[in-house]
């Protein structure tokens, strides 16, 4: 009974959350609407885009956009995993790529995206600027993983002889996969997001979700509505994106090594 009243609990409040926020966003349409077109209400809006989604572009841009986000988020990973599993050894080796780590963290997300599509072109700039925003937080995920070890493990090790290579991949990397999880899941998203700005700040001319609410601002800046309306179906991609995350990861945090199922060879 108490688990039921506490799902039935999150359930409510939640869609209390959801209701809140379009009461919100209703009373702004109405407030700062001129002839409905600078804030769209709620239901004109999901309205727009129901229609967007029966329509082929609007999946062939949500298809670049991913793809893009992938290839730069895959590349991010494979990089903060190298990197993190080295510094995570060699102390010397992670202090010296800490000031680049607090670079990537402060530069202006906005002001770089203009000098990526001077270098590689309008084109690519998206996906750099998703690489220089996921990859700090996949690499502190790994490097922490990897520096959280217990000691008596790093102990056993060096009794057993183990190697480099079987202390990290047979060892430090599975005990590290909780911390890589949450990184992951906190980074995908917000790659997400950045992706989409810089597709509208870089003026792509390629397909993707930015650059159709670029071409709806081109065509109309005063109407707003299916603006709102890709801005929306984002939002729910995000959520569902992240809805999947979290489910994996709760499924899988039953399956986590353990020190009782790691074995040093």
């Amino acid at each position: 009974d108490g688990l039921i009243f506490q799902i039935t609990n999150k359930i409510f409040t939640t869609v209390i959350g959801v209701i809140l926020i379009f009461a919100i966003w209703w009373i702004l349409s109405l407030v700062f609407d001129v002839n409905n077109m600078v804030i769209p209400n709620p239901v004109e809006t999901i309205v727009a885009a129901i229609n967007l989604l029966g329509k082929p572009y609007t999946y062939k841009s949500i298809g670049f956009t991913l793809l893009r986000v992938l290839l730069g988020f895959g590349f991010s990973f494979v990089l903060a995993l190298i990197l993190g599993i080295i510094a995570g050894n060699f102390e010397p080796f992670s202090n010296v790529l800490k000031p680049s780590l607090v670079f990537m963290k402060c530069i202006p997300t906005a002001a770089i995206i203009f000098l990526f599509a001077v270098l590689v072109g309008s084109q690519n700039a998206s996906t750099l600027v998703t690489i220089l925003v996921s990859f700090p937080i996949l690499y502190e995920a790994v490097f922490n993983g990897m520096k959280n070890v217990p000691q008596n493990v790093s102990w056993a090790e060096k009794i057993d002889g183990a190697n480099f290579f079987k202390r990290n991949f047979f060892v430090h990397l599975p005990l590290s996969i909780p911390y890589i999880v949450v990184g992951i899941l906190s980074s995908f998203s917000l790659s997400f997001k950045v992706e989409i700005m810089s597709e509208i700040i870089s003026g792509s001319t390629n397909h993707g979700i930015g650059s159709a609410i670029k071409g709806a601002i081109n065509a109309d800046a005063t109407n707003m509505l299916d603006v709102f309306a890709y801005s929306l179906i984002t939002i729910l991609i995000v959520i569902i994106i992240t809805s999947i995350a979290l489910i994996l990861k709760k499924i899988l945090s039953n399956k986590f090594p353990t020190l009782e199922d790691i074995k040093i060879l």
